[in-house]
């Protein structure tokens, strides 16, 4: 094995970062902290749709600001994740009542 980083990639050969920037409990310092993650050097951000812990609007008013100084979106590997109910607080990203495969699409569209 030696010293060689291991190389992930996702199932349609995109390639995944081995260090991401996590944007979990951050609330409103969101979007100026992934905005310092990005200028550090971080290619990749994980969040999810869990408002009781993520605040992906914020991600995503980040991302806004890094295409407008030259960092664009396919240049940034991210990550989201679903959280099922026992996950989530009364804020859902999606119907409770909903299959599970539509919940996950619902969480999905919300995320984008």
């Amino acid at each position: 094995m030696g010293d060689t980083p291991m190389s992930l990639t996702t199932y349609n050969h995109v390639s995944i970062p081995s260090f991401m920037y996590g944007t979990a409990w951050k609330k409103e310092a969101t979007t100026g902290l992934v905005l310092q993650a990005v200028e550090a050097g971080f290619t990749a951000i994980d969040t999810a749709n869990q408002l009781v812990h993520y605040d992906e609007a914020r991600v995503g008013e980040a991302l806004i600001q890094l295409a407008k100084r030259g960092t664009t979106r396919d240049r940034l590997f991210l990550q989201t994740k679903f959280t099922s109910l026992n996950g989530q607080d009364h804020r859902l990203p999606y119907d409770a009542q909903a299959s599970i495969t539509m919940q996950v699409q619902q969480s999905f569209a919300s995320s984008l």
